[in-house]
């Protein structure tokens, strides 16, 4: 039986799926955010009932997220109650007909009431017995809350890493190092030095260093002379990142410590969106003003800026963009500025296509609107764009889309190839077919005749020296990579 890959009638079907899924999920993971970053304020709501009983509490809690009032915990409201076989009542709970995320609220009170009367060894039943991952993460959030307010968070982080093993301790340790850096950095990054497992302490300190430099980045900076070494950089980064979030200007003075680095590229890319986002001329000054070390970093943040310039001005975004000078890759800001508008406004990107005069840029950003054009399955418009190309720039546009193409929907590639109006772009085409096919296999025997019947003798020479080269594989034995030749099928 041939099966063939998805329609565009299964891709409907698909992203109706997964939008009811993201849906779902949301919620779920609004409610764990709030439980995680919410938990020292509570509803009136709230107050008047005691606590929290069923799964409908849910949505009174996601709609009355920004009205908390008071200092009483939400996790008190969610916890407190009383259980009296928490065992028997978690079983009931996750063996009924009921879904998971539906009765989160009553996993989470049972989960605690039964933590709190048998210990963290309970946890590995929870992981055991709850399918959706993202149900676990909200239940241990909220135990571990539970927790460390009764017993402190060095008490917690230390009674888990003695007592527990496996997943569920590098799950618990996780958490509680994520919420005890909101509050006390130095203490959750000093708690990571008694972990005698190396990849485990340095996984941690990471996520210390990360939540420190997105909710102190000051303090971080402060404490860099304390960390040790090896990891200075990475804090120093990080924070410089954050900083460039939150206050753009003031991370221009750190994009001189990373000048010449590999970090220079995504700090001036941060500093450029942020401070484009809400200040286009502040932030065009920047860039006109700023050293970088490549010319190719500069004309990233000068599109980045631009991009966010074109939402109300397109016409004097592309001006400037065509103004700037190639960077070392030969390309211009223009067709970089173009490269991200086809990702977000594709018709806006196509308006300003015609307005690029230079061939080398005006070639990047075809193709960079042909392959935004594959992406929403438009393929006429995408065969239609290159028509009007000839020599190099005709192989080199179609290459990259026809190979996108193949990719996402053989299919309908092969279907379309006879009404394609070239020879030489039949041959592009039926070349990525065969070369998707390859791993894809979505095209019949028959098919794949027909299409190898369409490739011309250049293009068949390219495909046979590809799958020579596929042909040859690299297996790790021991201290040493050999080569293993593979016979073609």
């Amino acid at each position: 039986m041939k099966i063939r890959l998805p329609t565009l009638r299964f891709n409907v079907q698909l992203a109706l799926g997964v939008a009811i899924g993201v849906v779902a999920s949301v919620a779920l993971f609004a409610l764990y955010t709030l439980i995680w970053d919410r938990g020292d304020r509570t509803t009136p709501a709230l107050q008047s009932q005691g606590e929290i009983g069923t799964s409908e509490d849910v949505t009174d809690i996601l709609n009355s997220r920004d009205s908390f009032a008071n200092d009483q915990p939400l996790v008190e409201s969610l916890t407190s109650s009383d259980i009296k076989d928490p065992r028997a009542t978690w079983s009931a709970l996750v063996n009924d007909d009921e879904d998971d995320e539906g009765q989160l609220v009553d996993l989470i009170r049972t989960a605690t009431a039964w933590v709190d009367k048998d210990g963290w060894s309970v946890l590995y039943r929870l992981d055991s017995s709850l399918t959706e991952a993202d149900t676990y993460k909200a239940v241990v959030a909220s135990v571990v809350y539970h927790t460390a307010r009764v017993r402190g968070f060095h008490d917690t982080f230390i009674e888990v890493e003695t007592s527990m093993n496996g997943k569920v301790r590098q799950d618990l340790l996780s958490t509680i190092v994520a919420k005890w850096t909101r509050t006390d950095p130095v203490a959750a990054f000093a708690a990571t030095a008694t972990l005698s497992n190396l990849r485990e302490r340095m996984e941690l300190r990471k996520s210390v260093l990360n939540g420190w430099a997105e909710y102190k980045p000051r303090s971080l900076i402060g404490h860099l002379a304390t960390l040790p070494e090896s990891i200075q950089w990475y804090a120093r980064h990080q924070a410089a990142l954050a900083t460039a979030r939150s206050s753009p200007p003031e991370a221009v003075s750190m994009l001189s410590d990373a000048f010449g680095t590999e970090h220079e590229e995504l700090l001036a890319q941060t500093i450029a969106d942020h401070w484009g986002e809400n200040d286009v001329e502040g932030a065009l000054e920047w860039v006109a003003n700023q050293e970088f070390s490549r010319g190719a970093i500069r004309n990233q943040a000068l599109a980045t800026v631009l991009y966010h310039l074109a939402r109300y001005d397109p016409d004097r975004a592309l001006a400037v963009a065509r103004d700037q000078p190639t960077d070392t890759f030969g390309h211009y800001a223009a067709g970089l500025l173009i490269e991200k508008l086809a990702a977000t406004d594709l018709e806006l990107a196509m308006r300003l296509l015609s307005q690029v005069q230079d061939e080398e840029t005006a070639l990047y950003a075809r193709k960079a609107v042909g392959l935004a054009l594959v992406a929403k399955y438009r393929f006429d418009e995408v065969i239609k764009l290159g028509q009007s190309l000839g020599g190099g720039d005709h192989f080199r546009y179609h290459d990259a889309t026809f190979r996108r193409w193949a990719q996402s929907d053989p299919v309908r590639l092969f279907e379309t190839i006879e009404r394609m109006p070239q020879s030489s772009v039949r041959s592009i085409a039926a070349w990525h077919l065969l070369e998707s096919n390859r791993t894809l296999h979505s095209l019949t025997k028959d098919e794949v005749a027909v299409a190898d019947s369409f490739v011309t003798k250049e293009h068949r020479q390219r495909l046979s020296a590809n799958a020579a080269m596929k042909a040859v594989t690299y297996e790790f034995a021991g201290d040493f990579f050999r080569v293993r030749i593979m016979p073609n099928e």
